[in-house]
């Protein structure tokens, strides 16, 4: 990793009705900013033991 490189990691805690319309907003964020030129990768995660937490690796 350069020094210069800037890395997230970010956790969220979804409301259990919400789920779903989260994740379908923040693909759509995502597929958004893959279009960026400064764009490298972005990754989501559902935690296996409790489905409404997310993170995302940027």
């Amino acid at each position: 990793m350069n020094r210069d490189d800037l890395a997230f990691y970010v956790q969220f805690q979804v409301k259990p009705e919400c789920v779903q319309e989260w994740k379908n907003a923040v693909v759509n964020v995502i597929n958004h900013m893959s279009k960026e030129d400064t764009f490298v990768t972005c990754y989501m995660h559902q935690d296996v033991q409790d489905a409404n937490r997310f993170t995302l690796y940027e």
